[in-house]
């Protein structure tokens, strides 16, 4: 009986884990490790193009299975074929880009015109268009109400210590240093904070605030943290950050000079565990640290919808993943979130026909070559999924 007993349970777990298997195929030659660390005995030589299962992801690492043989590869060795796991299919709006979507189609793509959300009854939220987010009336009542939930150095700390999170040194990936780049002279401070405020309570008049205290707290006090971490830089020292999560399915993120960060409750709901949001915060704290959207401040409500330039958000999610790293959070958490918003795997060869790249999947690859082999010694790094507040809406 125990030997029947023990043989279905072996073939619901072998059936569970084909079922998890994605299908892949290797980027680059690699060696096949028995464990998911870098000195692991090899377990064969694998060639490029060669196509394999992924049964999971660790870190910067991951599990896979070909031919006969089953170990470990580095992640950004091997492309997924498939749609990453809970992909919007034939949404252009996965860009993940500081401010605005990847196409005008996003209003229309995503049902935000006739997104409802919160409890039944609750209102339709309104067009998230650049025009919109120009014209909104600014709500200083609601930017007054998020700024209760800023959380103080000290309250970061001690929300930090709860979960034996421990800030460590790691230094910054070469290039990516948060030094401000700015096109002219240095704003006014006190003209800048002012802007920022009107801004900032402008977005907030065009989409509201997600209402759940619990989650507003718990961002603030991720956020930070993540930004005490980024030792030297003028704006991490600053009196006060505030974070929020905005009331829309859309995925987007708001940075404003004057440490301002917001993300949609859409792009929050897809965040797996804390680390990923620690990572994501990171890299808009990295856009402030930089002065990414000093220039756009002069002309007001266009910080809303400026787009960084594409090296500009290669050097945010490098600081996003140093700050996160410094923190105590798993060094791999932005990776994986790009690899789950990515909709299709980036090509071996850039522009292949039938297989157009994915800007995400491009990132996540080139994020992890820059990263290199330096963050897998810090193995010990905290996931938290446990501890992530969910919007509940």
């Amino acid at each position: 009986m125990k030997t029947i007993l023990h043989a279905c349970i072996a073939f619901v777990l072998l059936a569970g884990m084909l079922q998890a298997a994605e299908p892949g195929v290797l980027l680059r030659e690699a060696e096949l490790k028995s464990e998911p660390f870098i000195d692991a005995s090899g377990v064969a030589r694998l060639t490029r193009d060669l196509r394999v299962e992924i049964l999971r992801r660790d870190g910067g690492w991951m599990e896979v299975s070909v031919g006969r043989h089953r170990g470990w590869v580095r992640a950004v060795n091997v492309r997924r074929e498939g749609v990453a796991a809970g992909a919007v299919a034939q949404s252009p709006v996965l860009a993940l880009e500081s401010g605005r979507a990847a196409s005008k189609d996003l209003v229309t793509t995503t049902g935000i015109r006739s997104a409802r959300v919160g409890t039944p009854g609750t209102a339709t939220l309104p067009a998230l268009d650049d025009e919109s987010l120009k014209k909104a009336a600014a709500d200083e009542t609601a930017l007054k109400r998020l700024d209760g939930f800023a959380a103080s150095a000290d309250d970061a700390r001690r929300f930090a210590s709860e979960a034996n999170l421990m800030a460590r040194e790691v230094p910054y990936i070469p290039g990516s240093q948060p030094r401000p780049f700015l096109r002219g002279p240095e704003p006014d401070p006190q003209q800048e904070g002012e802007g920022s405020r009107q801004i900032a309570s402008t977005l907030l008049g065009a989409i509201p605030a997600v209402r759940n205290d619990a989650l507003q707290a718990y961002i603030n006090r991720v956020g930070s943290w993540v930004a005490q971490q980024a030792s030297g830089a003028p704006a991490a020292t600053a009196s006060k950050w505030v974070f929020g999560v905005l009331d829309s399915p859309a995925l987007r993120t708001f940075t404003i000079p004057g440490n301002y960060i917001f993300i949609t409750r859409g792009l929050y709901d897809r965040l797996q565990n804390e680390s990923e949001l620690a990572a994501l915060l990171g890299r808009e704290i990295g856009h402030i640290l930089k002065g990414t959207y000093l220039a756009a401040l002069e002309k007001k409500n266009a910080v809303l919808t400026y787009v960084p330039h594409a090296s500009t958000e290669t050097e945010a999610d490098r600081i996003g993943v140093v700050l996160a790293t410094r923190a105590g959070y798993d060094a791999y958490g932005l990776p994986i979130l790009l690899e789950n918003l990515a909709q299709r795997p980036a090509p071996s060869r850039p522009g292949a026909a039938g297989n157009p790249p994915d800007p995400l999947a491009e990132r996540r690859i080139n994020l992890e070559r820059a990263m290199g082999t330096q963050f897998e010694s810090y193995g010990d790094g905290k996931t938290l999924s446990g501890r992530i507040v969910r919007s509940g809406v």
